[in-house]
């Protein structure tokens, strides 16, 4: 399942997504959902022990 999210971007950066993307013969939508990809396994690494985010929501799990 998928689920549109909107994003509020000021044109400078806009404008730098559309330029990359032609470079690179991408959408946005694929560099936005890339960098948020790479964001989101960056930031797992660095998560605290005890914090489950398996199937894409992040869970408190609770230490005994």
């Amino acid at each position: 399942m998928t689920t549109t999210v909107g994003v509020k971007l000021d044109d400078e950066t806009r404008d730098c997504l559309k330029n990359l993307g032609e470079v690179k013969q991408r959408s946005v939508h694929w560099l936005m959902r890339e960098a948020i990809q790479d964001y989101i396994e960056k930031e797992e690494k660095r998560m605290p022990l005890g914090l489950n985010t398996s199937n894409r929501g992040l869970v408190w799990i609770m230490m005994l």
